[in-house]
């Protein structure tokens, strides 16, 4: 126990003595990294490039003394540190890390619940990159867990936010204000005030967006606002003051809302968010140009730039750039920066891509792994018959499926563009009926109503339409439809119209078959 309180005293953790003496008296190695990681998480005084610093020491000291929990609960906040700091790869391979550890410490009295807020959180990862069905899966398995976790550590406040977050971008608002409903009830029924501020925030922002009740969007934040200064709270009041300023810049109070936002500007400059400055410094361009204020606007616009260069935000540089463009016509500089950028943001697309596919192929693989193994357990367990060995056998000679993986991981994880590689492997396998037969099986082990469904709802179906049906649902685009089936773009497309007809499907039929 000495030993691990020197490393952690060593780390020169900032307010450390102020919780010293409640660390001294901890009886565990575990109890003691575990409230450390709490206070450094939670610190206000702690500016987050600083925070995920010494959370990533904190970890190697977890590992070093193989404290499990601590590796899994220090990965699940780490994570909500680099959504701040704009860490995109990190996080993805943060969440998949986390959901893996949490796994390993189940018997753990927070072992679920942790698994849980892992969940969720890679959901929203997949939510950001508008892959819904994948967020809807994640999501999915977190409510499927939700009845064995212990009070008053529930996460299912963050689980129904999480809905009500995913079915407002899917344009459900009615679903969504029913997540948030939900969730405000029951924080209130609690008295958890800290929670009803980002719900407030959340459903604010999805009423901005949809330009309803702007006078009632106003008096619910301010009340949010109220609650953020009752708890000294630091991490949600800049977010506050960035929200009413956008709400009075739709209302056109310029005045209050140049106030606001450079309120929420020092509160972050404050916290080191780096990431949410160049958002604010624009919003606060956009109010001098309202008031014709242009020479200000300008300088705020090219400090938001500025902000923006060394940053991943490329859909904002872009609005910056393009933005610019309009103002200075003739000066080709800026319009050489937004192609460069608009290329850039397209390899990047494509690079996040890869790299949640990677990472969901290498979870798809240790799922597999699992179910191999129960399904031997269960087999050895019930006498081995004849039949039941030959079973076992079969299932067993399904590894060589692992090799097509690793494939495809490689391929992924190559920065090139590699995508023809990887259509041209998929359709190797895919064209074969052996291999059919395989993207099959492993299709309804992952989706295992969606066949039916199809089948049922239109029982005249080709054979090649649902195939069409089941490369859409793992999100396959036309081009690459086209390239595994060996048809034209047209071909694809006509496929969708006729499955779509035979659907008497009136709206978007990719939307459609994701929230299956």
């Amino acid at each position: 126990m000495n030993k691990i309180f020197n490393q952690i005293s060593s780390l020169k953790i900032d307010d450390f003595n102020s919780y010293k003496d409640d660390i001294l008296k901890l009886d565990s190695n575990e109890d003691i990294v575990y409230l450390t990681t709490i206070r450094v998480f939670e610190s206000s005084n702690i500016n987050h490039k600083r925070r995920f610093f010494l959370l990533k020491k904190i970890l190697s000291i977890s590992k070093k003394y193989k404290l499990n929990f601590c590796i899994a609960h220090n990965l699940t906040v780490s994570i909500k540190v680099s959504k701040e700091l704009g860490q995109v790869k990190s996080i993805i391979e943060d969440s998949h890390k986390a959901i893996n550890s949490w796994s390993k410490v189940l018997s753990h009295k927070l072992g679920i619940n942790g698994l849980i807020f892992s969940y969720v959180d890679l959901a929203l990862i997949y939510l950001d990159n508008k892959l819904f069905l994948l967020s809807l899966k994640y999501l999915d398995k977190a409510n499927s867990l939700l009845s064995e976790c212990s009070s008053p550590y529930n996460p299912y406040k963050k689980l129904y936010v999480a809905y009500a977050m995913l079915y407002d971008s899917m344009g459900e608002e009615k679903k969504s204000k029913k997540y948030y409903s939900q969730v405000i009830k029951k924080a209130k029924f609690e008295d958890d005030l800290m929670t009803i501020i980002p719900i407030t925030i959340n459903m604010s922002y999805m009423l901005l967006k949809n330009k309803k009740n702007l006078n009632n969007i106003d008096k619910n934040v301010l009340d949010a606002l109220k609650i953020s200064n009752d708890l000294n709270d630091n991490i949600y009041r800049p977010h506050i003051y960035q929200l009413l300023g956008q709400i009075y810049l739709k209302q056109k109070k310029f005045t209050n809302s140049k106030k606001n936002f450079k309120l929420s500007l020092n509160l972050f400059n404050q916290l080191n968010a780096q990431k949410m400055l160049p958002g604010i410094l624009f919003n606060i361009s956009k109010v001098y140009f309202k008031q014709n204020k242009k020479s200000i606007g300008k300088k705020y616009l090219f400090d938001s730039l500025d902000k923006c260069e060394n940053l991943d935000n490329h859909l904002l540089y872009i609005e910056i750039l393009e933005k610019i463009c309009s103002i200075y016509k003739d000066k080709k500089l800026y319009h050489k920066k937004l192609i460069s950028a608009l290329k850039k943001q397209s390899n990047n697309n494509l690079k996040t891509y890869a790299l949640i596919n990677k990472e969901s192929i290498k979870q798809l693989s240790i799922e597999y792994d699992l179910q191999l193994k129960k399904q031997i357990d269960l087999a050895l367990k019930a006498g081995l018959e004849s039949k039941k060995r030959e079973k076992v056998s079969k299932t067993l000679r399904k590894v060589s499926e692992k090799e097509f993986l690793s494939k495809l991981i490689t391929l992924l994880s190559l920065n090139n563009n590699n995508n023809f590689k990887l259509i041209q492997l998929c359709k190797e396998r895919l064209n074969k009926t052996k291999g059919w037969n395989i993207f099959m099986k492993l299709f309804n082990e992952i989706n295992p109503d969606f066949t039916g469904y199809i089948i049922n709802k239109c029982s005249y179906i080709t054979e090649t339409e649902l195939r069409v049906c089941n490369l859409i649902k793992m999100g396959f685009s036309t081009v690459e439809i086209s390239e595994i089936l060996a048809i034209t773009n047209r071909g694809v497309e006509q496929h969708r119209y006729r499955i779509k007809k035979k659907l008497k499907l009136k709206g978007d039929l990719t939307i459609f078959l994701r929230s299956l």
